[in-house]
């Protein structure tokens, strides 16, 4: 479900059925991640956000000074490039990253939160299968270590990953 916020930050939503919902923001800054997000001393983006009643009050940081990863794929024309959270579930603000390569095989992901990612590139890839845990075993420790700070640019040069 998308909700879209308002000039000032703020949404509404109705019709929410009580229970665990997974948040995502997208069309933020260029360089912008969302640092911080807590409802009742819960941590959002780590354990998600649980709806228990009609009055909910979400606390957010959004930081200006996301880390870049920039690169080419080898032979990787329109490639899907994948930038995966090391950890199991994204928490404290990293989320999965994806984007196409350009004709020459060029990227650039920027917004990133600090943290350990794994880095992937395809030539093509249906969906959101890097979502997928039976997907991803396949591929897991072929996945480039890409550790990424705030404010810093991360060069990455790889080959694709064939995928049929």
């Amino acid at each position: 479900m998308d909700i879209k916020t308002a000039a000032d930050g703020s949404f509404s939503q109705e019709s929410l059925s009580s229970g665990y919902y997974a948040v995502e923001f997208d069309n933020l800054p260029i360089d912008a991640y969302i640092a911080e997000l807590t409802e009742a001393q819960r941590n959002v983006l780590a354990d998600g956000l649980e709806i228990r009643s009609t009055d909910l009050q979400l606390n957010g940081v959004i930081s200006l000074r996301g880390g870049s990863v920039e690169g080419k794929i080898q032979k990787g024309a329109g490639a899907v490039v994948v930038l995966v959270p090391e950890a199991k579930l994204p928490t404290d603000g990293r989320q999965h990253h994806v984007i196409s390569a350009n004709q020459n095989g060029e990227f650039s992901i920027r917004g990133i939160a600090p943290g350990s990612y794994r880095f992937f590139a395809w030539s093509k890839l249906d969906g959101a299968a890097y979502k997928n845990p039976d997907f991803m075993k396949d591929y897991g420790g072929r996945g480039i270590l890409v550790v990424v700070a705030k404010g810093q640019r991360v060069d990455v040069e790889a080959t694709l990953l064939d995928y049929n």
